[in-house]
């Protein structure tokens, strides 16, 4: 299972403690939650600059940037200009995918399309064709808060993704454990992101290794 740990902090000491322990678990891509306060209930305190003053720390870790935002193309290009790699946008706030993904392209940057536990992944179909767009990140719990439980519906949305797009990468968020990982993995899915599983450990290390294990 390819594994992200993910970073949702809501202070700064936490923000660069977690970074720290990403890189010592061996992280090579690190998944951050950025919330709005809007779209998402929470306000998450990672911003560009400081995004970028960790990848200047660590700049052998991949950053994922999850804009959980109600705007997303406002604030995109203040990422991609930090280090960001890869960028979820949600279906539900975004206004065109396929223009934001041209856009992105031009930042050797790589556009993932999230859609929320309560929104139907149909929705995501059109924009999943012969074009670029190749990956999809299922969120699985309500959004905002971390340590929820996964849907009972995610292994259904998998299924279905993974039958209507086999091309297409699957991400899953939200209620990740070493069980729900390998439901996730045997509907379908090809990736998740875990925050509370990896950081609430005893052991950070071997909570990701045991994500890393997981197969279907």
């Amino acid at each position: 299972m390819n594994v992200a740990p993910v970073i949702n902090c809501l202070d700064e000491i936490c923000l660069h403690a977690r970074w720290k322990q990403s890189g010592e678990i061996g992280a090579r891509e690190v998944h951050f939650d950025i919330s709005d306060g809007i779209f998402s209930p929470v306000v998450t305190v990672c911003t560009p600059a400081l995004l970028r003053e960790l990848l200047k720390e660590n700049p052998g870790i991949r950053a994922e940037v999850h804009l959980m935002v109600r705007n997303p193309e406002a604030v995109v290009d203040s990422w991609l200009e930090a280090g960001a790699k890869k960028i979820i946008v949600h279906i539900e706030a975004v206004r065109d995918p396929q223009l934001l993904e041209d856009h992105i392209q031009v930042h050797n940057a790589e556009l993932i399309l999230g859609v929320t536990m309560d929104t139907d992944v149909k929705k995501l179909i059109p924009y999943l064709g012969s074009r670029s767009i190749r990956a999809v990140h299922l969120l699985e719990v309500p959004i905002g808060f971390s340590g929820g439980i996964m849907s009972p519906n995610a292994a259904d949305r998998i299924r279905f993704m993974r039958d209507a797009v086999p091309h297409v990468l699957i991400s899953i968020d939200g209620g990740v454990t070493e069980e729900t990982a390998r439901r996730a993995a045997r509907a379908g899915a090809d990736r998740v992101v875990s925050s509370s599983f990896i950081w609430n450990s005893t052991s950070p290390k071997e909570a990701y290794e045991l994500l890393l294990k997981v197969s279907p």
